[in-house]
């Protein structure tokens, strides 16, 4: 689950949807 999360962060970070350092949405809206 955990590595799941990472990618998506990474791939949202990497396509402009997520600014590094935003807060994330709470666990259980992402899982």
């Amino acid at each position: 689950m955990h590595q799941q999360v990472s990618e998506m962060l990474i791939r949202e970070i990497a396509a402009g949807r997520m600014i590094e350092g935003e807060k994330l949405a709470p666990e259980r809206d992402m899982a």
